[in-house]
């Protein structure tokens, strides 16, 4: 297998699985982020500009609003994995949902959103 194609089938969660396509939404948890971007998953912001703005995520991820990604879903590649994040985790479930649909079988929704992930920042400190 070529690294690139070894990568998207790796990019997964710390215990080694591989999310199934089949599946109507994967949601990967706080813990799995590390280890997904280490494995070259790209991470998504989904919500509107104007959220970023107040509340910015702490980790790096391409803001594309939602609305803006349904439209240009085809310039994902369908061989990529994406985690897609938004404030509470229902907005990204949903649109992985629909680009699962529209067939990218690997797009995932961080559960819970940035709002688990400052949870998860704030017990850190």
């Amino acid at each position: 297998r070529t690294v690139a194609t070894r990568q998207a089938a790796e990019c997964s969660t710390e215990h080694g699985r591989v999310p199934s396509s089949e599946a109507s939404t994967e949601e990967l948890e706080i813990g799995e982020l590390a280890r997904a971007r280490t494995l070259g998953c790209e991470f998504i912001d989904v919500r509107d500009a104007d959220e970023v703005r107040s509340n910015p995520l702490p980790l790096a991820a391409r803001n594309v609003p939602s609305s803006e990604l349904l439209a240009d879903a085809a310039a994902l590649d369908r061989e990529r994995r994406y985690v897609l994040i938004c404030a509470r985790g229902i907005r990204s479930r949903a649109l992985a949902n629909q680009l699962r649909a529209q067939g990218h079988p690997h797009v995932y929704s961080l559960q819970g959103g940035l709002a688990a992930l400052a949870g998860k920042v704030a017990r850190a400190v």
